[in-house]
């Protein structure tokens, strides 16, 4: 490979990298939006919320009329340590569940 070879392939390659971050800066795709309506129905509301973000929904009964109020709020180190808290038990509960089905097994066929 050429000297003037190595330059082209290198033109070609910034060529390429050029128009490809043209593409994904202007994607809409990948930019966060506002929360939108996934799907709707007489009785189900499901929000989407960008990254970082929670969804409430609540249903309340205001002078015999149901109303419906959506919020969408930043997480907090609280609501983070609450995740990670319910994840943990779950995690437990699931160990505890494999303890006894690999147990089950072991009773059922003996070695």
């Amino acid at each position: 490979m050429t000297e003037r070879h190595f330059i082209y392939a290198l033109a070609l390659l910034l060529a390429a990298s050029a128009s490809l971050n043209a593409y994904l800066w202007t994607d809409r795709r990948l930019h966060v939006s506002p929360p939108s309506l996934v799907s709707t129905t007489s009785s189900t509301v499901v929000p989407a919320s960008p990254y970082g973000y929670r969804n409430e929904v609540v249903t309340v009964l205001e002078n015999g009329k149901m109303n419906t109020y959506a919020t969408t709020t930043p997480l907090t180190e609280k609501d983070i340590e609450q995740m990670q808290g319910l994840m943990r038990e779950n995690l437990k509960a699931m160990e505890g569940y494999f303890r006894r089905q690999e147990q089950l097994f072991r009773d059922f066929w003996p070695l």
